[in-house]
């Protein structure tokens, strides 16, 4: 999936030219599910077959609103490579889910 085409502008896409979206290992290829679209969550790519492929919402909470994100290509995940741009979405995915008020208060 590339930056421009199925991936849009977002954070969690920030320095990420493309991400794996079909993976094939030992003659098998396994390609994610698709994510069904909602006044509640915000589709920010689509698999190359055109279906919803990454969304974001927020859920509002008494302490203020939380992000979610919800990948629905687990298996783009399988053979992150360290300085690749799927290791650049995660890193950038961590950072866009602790940026608003997801910090856990200390257990002792």
């Amino acid at each position: 999936m590339y930056a421009g085409q199925e991936l849009t502008a977002h954070a969690v896409f920030e320095n990420v030219g493309s991400v794996a979206d079909r993976i094939s290992s030992l003659g098998e290829l396994t390609h994610g599910d698709s994510i069904a679209s909602g006044p509640s969550v915000q589709i920010i790519a689509h698999d190359t077959d055109g279906r919803p492929a990454v969304a974001v919402g927020y859920v509002t909470l008494p302490t203020g609103d939380r992000p979610f994100l919800i990948d629905a290509g687990f298996q783009r995940f399988y053979a992150v490579k360290t300085g690749e741009d799927t290791q650049i979405y995660l890193a950038n995915l961590v950072r866009y889910l602790g940026s608003v008020g997801c910090k856990a208060q200390p257990t002792r």
